[in-house]
């Protein structure tokens, strides 16, 4: 399944249902929520060490500002 969006790296909401446990199908809900209140910049970093500065300076920003 593609749950990527092509043109903003948004992540789309699974609509299936697997038979696993509660805390799983949280996760399919949460982690799309997570990553789409993320800033553009941060979710469209190509390089691991880029993308962990941004996260990092995001969250120190939303802590402290």
């Amino acid at each position: 399944y593609n749950l990527r969006s092509t043109n903003s790296n948004i992540l789309e909401r699974s609509s299936i249902r697997t038979g696993k446990t509660t805390g799983d199908r949280a996760f399919q809900v949460a982690a799309p929520v997570v990553w789409n209140s993320l800033p553009q910049h941060v979710r469209a970093a190509t390089c691991i060490l880029t993308s962990k500065k941004f996260l990092k300076t995001h969250l120190f920003n939303l802590a402290y500002f």
